[in-house]
């Protein structure tokens, strides 16, 4: 594309320059130089705007009907829930960080972050993800890999 640019640059001087050159024999020659170059102009404008439609990226949109998909859940076993939960003191007074509540019975920990939450209150926030409400850590993360990498 700059090849055929760079030649119809060529031919407009090309053009111009035997124009003008013809022109020393005619008395209107103020007026016909005037139209020369705003004809070349023009031509210097369509080729840049040409040059610059190459350099601009393409986009299409293509309309996607996502109605039919289904939200695709992913939730911990029960064996990872097991791992990642620690039973609570029961003399504890904290809240269930999800209900708010205070926790008096069947409270539980999770094993990374130490935040505490009832046990049917958790259980049920793990049937939609594997992250903790609070912190966002992933509960199927193994906590033995973490404590050994952090230690390297």
């Amino acid at each position: 594309m700059d090849r055929i640019a760079l030649q119809l640059i060529q031919d407009c001087v090309n053009s111009r320059t035997r124009a003008i050159e013809r022109l020393t024999y005619w008395p209107e020659r103020s007026q016909i130089t005037t139209t020369i170059l705003e004809q070349e102009r023009r031509i210097l404008t369509l080729i840049s705007d040409i040059l610059n439609r190459q350099r601009t990226p393409i986009t299409f949109t293509i309309p996607l009907d996502f109605g039919n998909l289904e939200n695709v859940i992913v939730a911990p076993t029960q064996q990872q829930i097991i791992n990642a939960l620690i039973p609570l003191n029961a003399s504890s007074t904290q809240n269930c960080s999800i209900c708010q509540d205070t926790i008096q019975v069947d409270g539980c920990q999770l094993r990374g972050c130490n935040h505490s939450y009832h046990r049917s209150c958790i259980q049920l926030w793990f049937t939609t993800s594997v992250h903790c409400p609070i912190c966002r850590r992933d509960v199927r993360e193994d906590l033995s890999s973490q404590i050994s990498s952090v230690s390297q």
